[in-house]
């Protein structure tokens, strides 16, 4: 099992990433999204990564963007709810449990490497250790 938001965690999500391709690489004048998550922690230090998509594969890395056109910020349990699917996104947001800043709407300039990055991840997933 893999320990949710570990560096070992988060090393078989890039892998995964990696393995999903140019699945849904946008054209040129789209260019590269970069999503960032912050996870937050009241017992220990909060995690943040960062997902590239756009042209090329997919990369998902440990750490701070140097520039997000998006960022997440949540909780550990919100986030976790969210990654195993019983939470949208859409309803962690209005409920004010998730913050977003930056363009959301670009989210739908990189749907189908989103779609193929989340089916790649599904492995990682169901070896998560969420405790």
């Amino acid at each position: 099992m893999l320990r949710y938001l570990s560096e070992e965690w988060i090393e078989a999500c890039a892998a995964a990433a990696r393995s999903a391709g140019d699945a849904g690489a946008v054209g040129e004048a789209d260019g590269i999204l970069v999503i960032e998550n912050e996870v937050t922690d009241a017992s220990a230090p909060g995690v943040r990564y960062h997902l590239v998509v756009g042209q090329g594969p997919a990369t998902f890395v440990a750490g701070p963007a140097p520039h997000a056109d998006i960022r997440f910020v949540t909780d550990r349990v919100t986030a976790a709810e969210v990654a195993r699917g019983d939470l949208s996104v859409q309803s962690a947001l209005l409920s004010g449990r998730l913050t977003a800043a930056g363009d959301l709407r670009r989210l739908s300039t990189v749907t189908a490497a989103l779609t193929a990055v989340g089916a790649e991840l599904s492995e990682v997933l169901a070896r998560t250790d969420w405790g």
